[in-house]
């Protein structure tokens, strides 16, 4: 019910931003992985990335899901989405507001909702790199598996986001992003490599990277770290 409960508020959002003419673009991408022998263990991973542009506005909507077990225990099961609207102040200047929801049972979070707002600024933007900073700050709710009362808190928001394309094929990419508040700081990275195949389906490899400071999982740690290959559709 919260799943679906996401997936319509962020729905809602962007159906009311966008004019009705719009046209979406971005990438869908989903990767399983089965292994049998001493071990059987099995993960499913998706994503998914859409853009619009329209005038000096920028619509983002952005999901991921990863689920894992190992001899038929799960160890990893999350969900995040999110929806990011930029407005530009020129060539390089833009503000941003945005919202993010997401749920790891296997860091204790049921649910961490995010509202934020800031500046961004692009360092690079030509046709080989790109190089985005962005700054801001917000409001983050966090709500908890176990008993632990559920914490709202002020949050200060600072994020990078990078895009290499080194030919027509391979394209490069580096995001980092924290978000810092009074109950926990949640440090983001993720590297990936994409390469195309055809016209519409690319091959891609991410390895992402998250660390809670106040956090502790179901496995006793504060680091989490994911590969992930994928099949991607874009359109």
């Amino acid at each position: 019910m919260k799943r679906r409960l996401s997936i319509f508020l962020l729905a809602a959002c962007t159906a009311w931003a966008a004019p009705a003419s719009a046209q979406w673009q971005g990438q869908a991408g989903l990767g399983v992985v089965r292994a049998t022998g001493n071990t059987d263990s099995e993960s499913f991973s998706g994503v998914l990335e859409l853009g619009l542009e329209s005038g000096r506005y920028k619509h983002n909507l952005s999901g991921e899901l990863f689920k894992a077990s190992t001899d038929g225990a799960e160890s990893a099961d999350r969900l995040a989405l999110g929806y990011k609207l930029d407005r530009s102040f020129g060539e390089r200047l833009y503000a941003w507001g945005s919202m993010r929801r997401d749920e790891d049972r296997f860091a204790n979070i049921d649910a961490r909702t995010t509202l934020g707002a800031g500046l961004g600024y692009k360092v690079l933007s030509g046709p080989v790199h790109e190089l985005n900073l962005e700054a801001g700050g917000g409001r983050s709710q966090i709500r908890y598996l176990d008993a632990t009362p559920s914490e709202h808190s002020a949050v200060g928001l600072l994020a990078l986001n990078y895009v290499g394309r080194l030919n027509e094929q391979v394209t490069l990419g580096q995001r980092l992003g924290a978000e810092s508040g009074a109950a926990n700081t949640l440090y983001t990275s993720t590297s990936s490599l994409k390469v195309k195949m055809s016209d519409a389906f690319s091959l891609g490899l991410s390895h992402a990277i998250r660390f809670n400071s106040d956090i502790v999982g179901a496995l006793g740690k504060k680091r989490d770290a994911v590969t992930t290959v994928n099949l991607i559709y874009g359109f």
